[in-house]
């Protein structure tokens, strides 16, 4: 191998030592600043509940039978009343159109 070559790839391990070194450091930055404290999460600080009171108001449906048709079928759906986590009013009511509710989550 020439002495030119030796230095080029001394180069790129130095270049690569460094740049690994500094991508660590960020992760580690990154997951070593977080909170498992509420109040100190940003939504917290920005004055954004992650939970608030929801009203519902009408006939409940009936339970989901494990086998057999659905009785809920063609009911009308009870009102709900409540907020979104910044206090907007958000109400889902009976307008005459079909409605779908889906809740996601993350664990």
């Amino acid at each position: 191998m020439t002495t030119q070559n030796t230095n080029n790839s001394r180069t790129w391990m130095i270049f690569g030592a460094v740049g690994a070194f500094v991508i660590l450091a960020a992760l580690a930055a990154v997951f070593l600043s977080g909170s498992d404290d509420p109040d100190e999460v940003g939504t917290a600080a920005a004055g954004i509940s992650e939970t608030r009171p929801v009203s519902v108001s009408g006939t409940p449906l009936p339970l989901m039978p494990e086998q057999g048709a659905d009785a809920a079928l063609g009911l009308t759906i009870p009102e709900v009343t409540g907020q979104s986590f910044d206090g907007t009013p958000v109400e889902i009511k009976n307008d005459g159109r079909p409605k779908i509710i889906l809740f996601l989550a993350h664990w």
